[in-house]
């Protein structure tokens, strides 16, 4: 993923902290994240089992205590889950000789992670099925690299694909295997990546031990976000085109040196090669049988969603969401449920100070998804359920997830929260160093893609989000070794991290809600788009060869520059003016993220409305800037690509409208 630096590695200062924000920043507790992180991950909760339904009790019921109005909503989505154990077998080139057959299951190595999960290899929305043909390594299963085989002339046709983890979303690694006529996909973890290249294993360090097994879904998340059987109107897509028609199953890199060190055929390329030590090769000289068996079924999953109301006669109708999933594959101490124990501290920060008297000037709304393992399910099917409400209304969508694997912070979001985001960090201290997050973080961030709960907001909506995580060593992401012993020896055993975590994410928030003039910078923004997006779309299209004109999209780049110079005159006018009437100016702040979109939607993925950002078409997690343009290039369709241009231009200039009022 490409970070981007800030406009300037200076930036101005804030306003000061007022009574109720510093009263806020001494309320999370380190030991009570603790509490919560112990309690959430003392049992598997998969979304939409027994497990998850008690974990959204456990959330509402504190929710409540903090003397928050909180509920459950309940919302129906298609999931699935195994029957039995997935299969996979290793046999000799002709298939008769069985060579090995894979464990596919996770050792026991911590007293806090025992659970029958550990013998679940499973992904979401693979189909139930058995496939048997030659082995071939495909390295990520990017467009790229199928590429490369095809031009090779490697046969995929009726072969088994091995897989390593890392580059792109799984689900598209599956996509792209079966769109090349490839009978099954195993996707293991590569020591490379996130095994003992990196650094020690699991439980003597941070990274994945051999049996480690990563789930995940495989849901093809770059077409449409959320439930994907929940019918074509909403994505313009039916559900077989946006799950895999083949099986598909993951296993560690215990099992998988057994098949890719029986792979022959012509070696891979440097870039192909991972840590086993072996010279890999791409196939085939060896045979493979998978087998999944896996049901398909609908069923409740479980949002839980917490209301402050503003008190501002005008702008009290406006609202910032704070959101966090809560479901996990197996444990999630860190993936996802850091961030639900420091959730569960800003909301009972947030409720220390209500009962002190303070009210916030816009309403904050604090909200548990579920079901974003499989697909963004629940905040996505809230976002759908209130989107009139959410356009007129939501001033920012703020998302923490993966919250604390390390003590570096990375921020991910909408350029024009960046400023914000620094005056904020200012105002918390590293609990190592000492000194201002703003001083440990230099400023650079990612831009919005897909792969957690803001997806709806930013790319469906139109709505500035924002996420922020501590950053560090971290190698058992979506397995049974994401658990509570993990954090405690390896991520943030003194809790410290969870503690700054609450503070600088609730503090965001706050001051969102209690802001006399919203902190947006436009500035920011159109800097971003000149200096960064435009010229890397422009760039695709030369190599590309492909003979489109970007003269109404510079021209409407530079009508929003114009815009947001004039905006943020209009704010440093407002700041000067204490009598300013601020309530027109707060409006187009905020509401100006809406006009980045087309209704129409992109290019064969009408989901995605935003023009700016989406995920990339191809890889699925990294943003992709100007996303109906890219995709359209790498099309080769000129006439499109020009369509993708006008609709980003008008977007753009209509931002620039927006602001020059």
């Amino acid at each position: 993923m490409e970070s981007f630096p800030p406009m300037s590695a200076d930036f101005p200062a804030g306003p000061a902290l007022s009574d109720a924000e510093a009263a806020f920043l001494q309320v999370p507790e380190a030991e009570r994240c603790r509490a919560h992180l112990k309690y959430l991950t003392s049992l598997p909760h998969v979304a939409g089992t027994p497990g998850d339904y008690e974990t959204a009790e456990y959330v509402l019921n504190q929710f409540k205590s903090f003397g928050l109005d909180a509920v459950i909503q309940n919302e129906t989505v298609l999931l699935t889950a195994p029957v039995e154990a997935a299969s996979a077998k290793l046999y000799s080139a002709d298939g008769t000789t069985l060579v090995y057959a894979a464990a596919l299951s996770e050792d026991l190595l911590d007293p806090t992670a025992d659970t029958p999960y550990r013998n679940h290899s499973f992904l979401g929305y693979s189909p139930t099925g058995s496939a048997a043909g030659p082995l071939v390594y495909v390295n990520y299963g990017s467009t790229e690299d199928f590429e490369y085989l095809v031009a090779q002339g490697v046969n995929l046709t009726g072969a088994i694909a091995i897989a390593r983890y890392g580059s792109i979303f799984r689900g598209l690694k599956a996509l792209n295997a079966q769109t090349h006529g490839m009978a099954g996909l195993i996707i293991y973890s590569d020591p490379s990546d996130d095994g003992y290249a990196q650094g020690q294993l699991y439980p003597n360090g941070p990274w994945r031990p051999e049996s480690g097994i990563q789930r995940g879904s495989v849901v093809f998340n770059s077409l449409c976000g959320g439930d994907p059987g929940r019918g074509v109107d909403k994505c313009g897509i039916p559900l077989e085109d946006l799950i895999p028609s083949i099986p598909v199953l993951p296993m560690g890199y215990g099992d998988a040196v057994q098949f890719l060190s029986h792979i022959v055929g012509a070696p891979a390329p440097a870039s192909w090669q991972g840590a086993l030590p072996f010279q890999y090769n791409i196939g085939p000289g060896a045979f493979a049988r998978i087998a999944t068996n896996n049901t398909q079924y609908t069923t409740d999953i479980w949002n839980v969603v917490a209301y402050i109301n503003g008190t501002d006669p005008v702008e009290g109708e406006d609202y910032v969401i704070l959101g966090n999933h809560r479901d996990a594959w197996v444990y999630g101490a860190v993936d996802p449920n850091s961030g639900t124990a420091a959730l569960l501290e800003i909301a009972r920060a947030y409720g220390v100070l209500l009962q002190g008297g303070w009210q916030p000037k816009r309403g904050l709304v604090l909200t548990s998804w579920d079901g974003e393992e499989y697909g963004l399910l629940g905040s996505t099917a809230f976002g759908e359920r209130f989107a009139d409400d959410l356009i007129l209304h939501a001033v920012a969508y703020l998302n923490i997830d993966t919250a604390v694997m390390g003590p570096q912070l990375w921020v991910t979001l909408v350029p024009s929260l960046l400023t914000h985001f620094r005056q904020t960090a200012a105002l918390v201290k590293d609990p190592v160093t000492g000194n201002p997050l703003s001083v440990e973080w230099d400023g650079s961030y990612d831009i919005m893609g897909s792969g957690s709960d803001y997806t709806v907001f930013l790319d469906a909506l139109g709505v500035a989000s924002g996420d922020l995580l501590f950053g560090g060593a971290y190698g058992v992401y979506h397995s049974v070794f994401d658990s509570f012993n993990w954090m405690e020896t390896q991520g943030d055993p003194t809790f410290q991290y969870h503690e700054a975590c609450a503070q600088i994410f609730g503090l965001v928030g706050l001051r969102l809600a209690d802001a006399r003039i919203l902190p947006f910078n436009y500035t920011e923004y159109a800097y971003a788009i000149s200096t960064f997006y435009l010229p890397q779309v422009q760039q695709l299209a030369t190599d590309a060869k492909l003979p489109v004109d970007f003269t109404a999209l510079t021209n409407a780049a530079q009508q929003f520059a114009s815009g947001a110079s004039k905006i943020m005159s209009r704010v440093e006018q407002a700041y000067n003016n204490p009598n300013y009437n601020v309530v027109d100016l707060n409006s187009r702040l905020f509401l100006a993220e809406r006009q980045f979109t087309d209704p129409n939607g992109i290019i064969n993925r009408k989901w995605f409305k935003h023009t700016v950002f989406a995920p990339d078409r191809e890889n699925g997690y990294d943003a992709s800037s100007f996303p109906g343009i890219v995709d359209m290039i790498r099309t080769g369709n000129a006439t499109l690509a020009q369509q993708a241009i006008t609709s980003a231009a008008t977007a753009l200039s209509n931002v620039g409208t927006f602001l020059s009022y």
